[in-house]
């Protein structure tokens, strides 16, 4: 019986969707002084969303390495996920206002690594079935 790691990979590529969304504008602001001028909103501007963001991605590099563990694994990565849903819903509401466009790249990146997170999750419970298999047969 051979444990394959998938959830490494898909965590790390749900890292790296995070890592990039951090850079990513989430909407722009049309400015008040002229009206050709948009203004992108940057998770930068918004500490909060930065530190959201950042936190994530740092989970999601710690959740890598708790291999031995299934168990914490999966609970690192609900509580990653968690905070996935939480960023994007912070996204879409602050993208809400009146002279304010919605930009689709950093939302369907932060969905990315959501269906990322939801692959690892699956990967993660194969595991644990194989596990229980291998030692029910000793």
């Amino acid at each position: 019986m051979v444990i394959q790691r998938w959830q490494s990979v898909m965590l790390f590529l749900a890292m790296v969707c995070m890592a990039i969304v951090m850079y990513l504008p989430f909407g722009y602001v049309l400015d008040s002084t002229s009206s050709d001028s948009w203004t992108p909103l940057m998770p930068i501007d918004r500490p909060v969303l930065l530190i959201v963001e950042a936190l994530t991605a740092l989970l999601l590099l710690i959740d890598i390495f708790l291999f031995k563990n299934l168990k914490l694994q999966t609970n690192v990565l609900l509580i990653c996920m968690l905070l996935i849903v939480a960023s994007d819903s912070s996204v879409v509401i602050m993208t809400m206002g009146n002279n304010t466009v919605f930009a689709v790249g950093s939302s369907l990146v932060l969905i990315a690594a959501f269906v990322l997170c939801v692959m690892a999750r699956i990967f993660i419970r194969s595991d644990k079935r194989k596990l229980s298999e291998s030692n029910r047969l000793r």
